[in-house]
């Protein structure tokens, strides 16, 4: 067992011989730029991340504008990123900080776990990088190294597992040099002790490494039980006009697509078409394109997109959350999956 104060030294030597030091949100590491990039990083690569949050603080320079902005130009940047939930808890943390906290940014981990979308991991995360305090955390990387130092041969989000290695980050923990400490950590998972091929031959931690010792390191960290994802079915009609319009409906804030706009969709064809002959729309001029997967990360979403073209007199839709749309013009915030078959529609390739 390498020890602690050790572990901590070649850690840190290390990062300032390898790690990561100019990534977006390292320069002026101010709590917010933080924040942000530490929801943006949940779930998602830096590589993606990057460019939307480049493009969010240019447009959301502060918690002030973010709290003040409209959750539809929220939605909008954030396009495309998925796991929408993380936007809209981005926007409710960012108006509760300006009005529970009179703008100023919480610098305690409970503090920070009070607000929406950040848990106890991403609190430790802020108050180290952005505060230069310790504070323990532990996201998929450091979950990673923990479980192969110490050849942890149970899947890590098990409530056992998981508060074994909630121990071992706080008895890592360093209590100066706290923002470097916290980087390098994420970045030695990141780069080094990565999940496929990882650098065994050049890290530093080998010799002190249990799991390199006993030779498990391919089966570490343990993969989460086995379990087959539900699939649930949708039914999605897409209605143009001759004129180039297209008609979407805005999902109430709740959901996996909360605030985001989207095809009418229903879970069966026949309540498609029921609505299509309430409408006066004409079943026998209805193109039924070929059913298509999405998946999300507790089921896989199956979806039959059946498409509708006709003039503009034909087509007078009027629900409270549903818009016509221009292809030429400024297009609201849509999931993936709806943003692809609208550039498929401007294109004229649906066929």
């Amino acid at each position: 067992m390498i020890p602690v104060s050790r572990f901590q030294k070649t850690l840190l030597e290390w990062h300032d011989n390898y790690g990561r030091k100019n990534l977006p949100w390292q320069h002026n590491p101010s709590p917010y730029r933080v924040w942000v990039s530490e929801i943006m990083l949940q779930q998602t690569q830096v590589t993606t991340v990057i460019p939307y949050y480049l493009r969010f603080m240019d447009t959301f320079p502060d918690v002030q504008s973010l709290a003040s902005a409209n959750l539809d130009d929220v939605l909008a940047l954030w396009a495309g990123l998925g796991y929408y939930t993380r936007a809209r808890n981005l926007h409710r943390a960012a108006q509760k900080i300006v009005s529970g906290f009179d703008g100023r940014f919480p610098d305690t981990p409970d503090q920070l776990a009070s607000l929406p979308g950040i848990g106890r991991s991403t609190a430790g995360a802020i108050v180290s990088l952005a505060f230069n305090q310790p504070a323990p955390m532990l996201d998929g990387n450091v979950k990673r190294l923990w479980c192969r130092l110490h050849d942890i041969q149970t899947w890590p989000g098990e409530s056992n597992t998981e508060k074994r290695l909630w121990q071992l980050s706080e008895k890592y923990l360093p209590h100066s040099h706290c923002r470097q400490y916290t980087q390098a950590l994420m970045d030695f998972g990141a780069t080094l002790c990565t999940r496929t091929k990882p650098k065994c031959s050049a890290c530093p931690l080998r010799q002190h490494c249990s799991a390199y010792r006993n030779g498990t390191v391919p089966l570490i960290p343990v993969k989460k039980p086995a379990s087959i994802k539900p699939v649930k079915n949708s039914y999605w009609l897409i209605l143009q006009r001759d004129s180039g319009q297209f008609y979407l409906l805005k999902h109430p804030p709740a959901g996996i697509w909360g605030g985001m706009w989207a095809f009418p969709q229903w879970q069966s064809r026949h309540a498609l078409e029921s609505y299509c002959l309430r409408h006066d729309i004409d079943l026998q001029r209805i193109q039924w394109l070929n059913k298509q997967r999405h998946t999300f990360t507790h089921f896989h979403l199956d979806f039959t997109p059946a498409v509708y073209t006709g003039p503009l007199s034909t087509l007078e839709i009027r629900e409270d959350s549903g818009q016509w749309h221009h292809f030429a013009g400024s297009l609201p915030a849509m999931p993936a999956p709806v943003k692809k078959l609208v550039q498929k529609l401007a294109n004229g390739s649906m066929g």
